[in-house]
């Protein structure tokens, strides 16, 4: 895959505690936009829907979520992915927090509760129609009755469909698809292997998100005749993705099970130490080898397809950029506000959070040499920062001993 928007950082910069391989880090050139699209999508909700301040959603102040698992993004899109992945953040907050509150409150009558069950269901069918309707229409019209989250449905719909109709109408199909089944997941499942957690988490939605926004982000098309082959080839990738995603934003999890005293958190160390009788160190040494195991099978499948002329070019060029999907994802994961509570933004992401955001074409020259991924000073501003926060990363992931004696 040729690299046209992204600047290799070097390993020295960073630790993965081994959790990648040797799969590089990139870093988007177009990172200051990330940042734009991510506090336009603040600004937003705090308009439309609910107040939110100095949201802890995919910004980091190094390794901003959409800049490091979408290193390759098309320019005229970065700051719209990015304003898709923070509203996606902040929905997934909203919709766990009604979760949440109808595991906690028992006490409710069964039509009160079963109101609750429905709402978050509700959420998410309410988006599936404004994406249906904009996959059949090609549009979709401004509405002044629509809802605020509603509105900003329509909104993402509309500037997708205007920069690539064809590609947005594939990826908004997937986004349906994987927000039905996120709507009909249930909440006590039990998993009686590892496999099968793994496989519940990847087929209920996972991978269906991660399809449709990295399809868009690179104006990939592929065909329908080769989604199965598509899904085979990746499953490990996706697998990689969820270990992370559990093993880096467990305390998080931890806290809000805590907060509305709930039975169970849907977390692969809640699932070994709750239902397998795992001590919680051990739970973690277990997540950590699978991330490493996985990691190895994809690295070996990207290799393996790289020159077979028997798949799409498109194709190959997912299952590639999949690689740096699990490294930016991984450091993100270490370095993020999102999951470490002793991170902060950087001085730029808290100004604009703070004073508003100024025009496109300013932002761009204020952002600096570091945000457009050039070498040199660059990589050690970047190896400075990512060290100071991994080490205070590091002791964040330790678990919380005190839950774990209850």
């Amino acid at each position: 895959m040729e690299f046209l928007y992204s600047t290799k950082i070097e390993p020295s910069a960073y630790d993965t505690e081994g959790l990648c391989g040797d799969i590089e880090l990139r870093l988007h050139n177009l990172s200051c936009l990330e940042d734009r699209g991510s506090i336009r999508a603040q600004e937003d909700w705090n308009k439309y829907v609910s107040p939110v301040t100095e949201y802890r959603g995919s910004l980091g102040p190094v390794y901003s979520v959409t800049s490091v698992i979408l290193p390759e993004c098309l320019p005229d899109r970065i700051e719209l992915v990015a304003y898709i992945n923070e509203i996606g953040f902040l929905h997934d907050d909203v919709i766990d927090h009604v979760e949440q509150e109808r595991v906690r409150d028992s006490s409710l009558s069964v039509i009160k509760l079963l109101f609750k069950g429905m709402k978050s269901m509700v959420e998410n069918i309410e988006m599936v129609q404004i994406l249906l309707e904009s996959i059949q229409t090609a549009e979709v019209a401004p509405n002044d009755t629509q809802s605020g989250k509603r509105k900003i449905q329509s909104q993402i719909a509309r500037e997708m469909l205007t920069i690539d109709r064809e590609c947005a109408k594939i990826s908004l199909d997937a986004w349906a698809n994987f927000l039905q089944l996120d709507s009909s997941r249930p909440l006590d499942k039990k998993f009686p292997t590892v496999e099968e957690y793994l496989s519940f988490r990847v087929d209920n939605g996972g991978k269906m998100f991660i399809f449709a926004t990295v399809t868009f982000s690179m104006s990939l098309k592929i065909k329908e005749y080769e989604m199965d082959k598509c899904w085979e080839l990746t499953q490990s990738a996706y697998f990689v993705l969820v270990l992370q995603n559990d093993l880096f934003s467990w305390e998080k999890e931890l806290e809000e099970a805590e907060h509305y005293s709930l039975s169970r958190i849907m977390n692969i160390l809640w699932i070994l130490t709750r239902e397998h009788n795992t001590d919680f160190q051990e739970a973690q040494d277990i997540c950590r080898e699978l991330i490493k195991k996985y990691v190895a099978e994809y690295v070996q499948i990207v290799e393996d397809v790289k020159d077979d002329e028997s798949l799409s070019v498109d194709l190959r060029k997912y299952i590639e950029s999949l690689q740096y999907y699990i490294s930016g994802n991984l450091v993100w994961g270490m370095t993020c506000p999102r999951y470490h509570k002793e991170v902060s933004f950087n001085q730029r992401q808290l100004e604009w959070m703070r004073n508003g955001l100024p025009d496109r074409d300013t932002s761009l020259v204020s952002s600096g040499p570091s945000s457009f991924g050039t070498t040199g000073t660059t990589n050690d501003s970047v190896r400075i920062q990512s060290r100071l926060l991994s080490d205070r990363a590091a002791a964040v992931v330790q678990g919380n001993s005190s839950f774990w004696e209850e």
